[in-house]
């Protein structure tokens, strides 16, 4: 996969992907190129492989694919906004996951004691 692929395949309307296809034929549909998988991620297939529309969102925003793990800062896995993605990897990804973790700790206690 790479960004002339995916620009040529793609528009980057804010959150997702969409096929550029229906836009030129003047279609417009409901819900952004792939579908959400069990795990919640959203999957768009390209060339018969199929890859996690974060990954595509990076490479269509920077041109380059990600190093590591694509995080959504927001814990939203279909927020695809180009400042909720994070490029993660190793430690980073850990210490990124615990500080989440942390945050919705503390969210849920103050609901909880209020």
């Amino acid at each position: 996969m790479n960004y002339e692929l995916v620009n040529e395949l793609f528009i980057y309307r804010g959150t997702d992907l969409w096929r550029r296809q229906h836009w030129r034929h003047g279609l417009y549909l409901d819900e952004p190129e792939g579908y959400i998988t069990s795990d919640g991620y959203r999957v768009i297939e390209v060339k018969g492989k199929h890859y996690p529309a974060d990954r595509l969102v990076w490479l269509h925003v920077t041109g380059e694919l990600p190093d590591g793990e694509i995080h959504h800062v927001n814990g939203d896995l279909l927020d695809n906004r180009r400042e909720n993605l994070i490029d993660a990897t190793g430690i980073c990804a850990l210490t990124y996951a615990l500080k989440w973790n942390d945050k919705l700790t503390h969210a849920h206690a103050k609901e909880v004691n209020s």
